[in-house]
């Protein structure tokens, strides 16, 4: 009721100042308050508090806030989400990431990533001319790029834990248009991505489920918030998470686990090692995740560990390819 309120408060507010955003960019962002009221009127939402950990208890209640904020094109300078999903300048991870992309990679792979768009119209300022991209559009090319070159075709359904603000979604369905891609992600975040994922990508269809009814729809983006995670019931051939499964706790780790990451031919992870405890820091005073890898290793056949180029003295992370499928001679 409470937010329901905010809404009709901000109305006239959104209504004034629509000249300063386009009609398309201020639809989607009221109709994200709208589908963010939506969620948590579901009786299943309280559900989600168990699965998200202390940290992101405290993250959720701070884009809340900005969800109910009036529409802004820069929302992703916001500190609730910038340098935890949005790179603002170039670092050595971004060079690390371009000399990757031009000189690493199988001409397969090349002309896959050829068919990528830039960063024109996707609200992210263009700091890395040889790609025409911003730097956070840089990192999740990077992990494009891995993913193509660890599996040998196009993949019919990837599940990505932890999506972002939908940016490495994005990605990945400009370069393969038919892959139906699912996002598990905090309601919170699926909304955002609904709303990002709508503007950037308005030939796309986007599905956010509000309900324990889930019918995942093939070759659309499907948007699952994690309270809904138990009503999931989908193959895949590619789990992925960039850092968020990393930063979830045991009990959801253990979860996808026994759900086999959702019987995933192949997986792709990046984390941090024991949650960068050394930096002292409230986001990543986390649980150990030698339980995560060994998982991992238990359930497939060919697994390899090894250190991510986000790295420094207190901060080690790694990556993680995994696969249930033999190498085609």
């Amino acid at each position: 009721m409470k937010k329901r309120l905010i809404l009709l408060i901000l109305s006239p507010y959104l209504t004034i100042s629509s000249h300063l955003y386009s009609a398309s960019f201020e639809n989607a962002w009221v109709s994200m308050q709208q589908d963010y009221l939506d969620i948590k009127s579901s009786p299943d939402y309280e559900d989600s508090k168990l699965l998200i950990g202390d940290f992101y208890t405290n993250f959720r209640n701070q884009v809340a806030l900005m969800i109910f904020s009036p529409p802004n094109k820069q929302f992703l300078t916001r500190s609730c989400l910038s340098g935890v999903m949005h790179r603002t300048h170039e670092t050595f991870t971004a060079t690390y990431e371009e000399t990757f992309l031009q000189y690493c990679l199988s001409n397969k792979t090349k002309a896959k990533l050829n068919l990528f768009t830039n960063d024109k119209n996707c609200l992210m300022p263009i700091t890395c001319p040889k790609f025409n991209c911003s730097a956070t559009t840089l990192g999740h090319l990077f992990y494009t790029a891995k993913i193509l070159e660890a599996i040998d075709s196009n993949p019919s359904v990837i599940i990505e834990f932890g999506g972002g603000f939908g940016n490495l979604t994005r990605c990945l369905k400009t370069i393969m248009p038919d892959t139906t891609i699912i996002i598990i992600d905090l309601p919170e975040m699926c909304v955002i991505q609904k709303m990002y994922l709508g503007y950037t990508l308005p030939n796309a269809s986007i599905e956010l489920h509000k309900s324990s009814n889930l019918q995942i729809k093939p070759r659309e983006i499907n948007l699952v918030p994690i309270h809904l995670i138990n009503h999931l019931k989908v193959d895949s051939d590619l789990f992925v998470s960039t850092f968020a499964l990393s930063e979830a706790p045991n009990i959801t780790q253990s979860l996808l686990a026994n759900f086999n990451f959702f019987n995933a031919k192949h997986i792709y992870l990046t984390g941090q090692i024991d949650g960068w405890k050394n930096l002292k820091i409230d986001l990543f005073t986390l649980e150990s995740h030698e339980l995560l890898l060994n998982q991992v290793r238990n359930k497939y056949k060919t697994v390899s560990v090894s250190p991510f180029h986000i790295l420094s003295e207190n901060a080690k992370s790694y990556e993680l390819i995994a696969t249930n499928v033999h190498p085609k001679n």
